[in-house]
């Protein structure tokens, strides 16, 4: 299997956000670049098509309680948190998550 509809999912991700809400594209100090970036796009895109969030719904690198999640869905409580993994297992990602977040968040989606 080809990685590379997948990696043209981003990349269409990343065009449509940029066009349409680059006021979103915040950009965190420690990413470590342009695939983080698009993994972010792609879960807004995400939550305001299929979801059928409003923009309003919707947050991008913002601080709130004790957590900064990459992307945050306030309407139904859910963390979208982007990953790369590199050097890193899922295993180790997902209890690095568990925890940051605890049990705040009703749920946590890492890609």
């Amino acid at each position: 299997m080809s990685i590379k509809p997948f990696e043209e999912m981003l990349h269409e991700s990343w065009e449509w956000f940029n066009e349409r809400f680059p006021q979103l594209d915040v950009p965190d100090p420690e990413e470590v670049g342009m695939e983080h970036r698009r993994l972010k796009a792609t879960a807004v895109r995400y939550f305001l098509e299929s979801v059928k969030l409003k923009p309003n719904e919707i947050y991008v690198e913002v601080s709130f309680s004790r957590m900064k999640p990459d992307v945050y869905d306030a309407h139904n409580n859910i963390v979208y948190d982007a990953k790369t993994s590199r050097g890193r297992t899922p295993s180790e990602e997902i209890y690095d998550l568990t925890k940051y977040y605890g049990l705040y968040p009703k749920e946590i989606r890492l890609s």
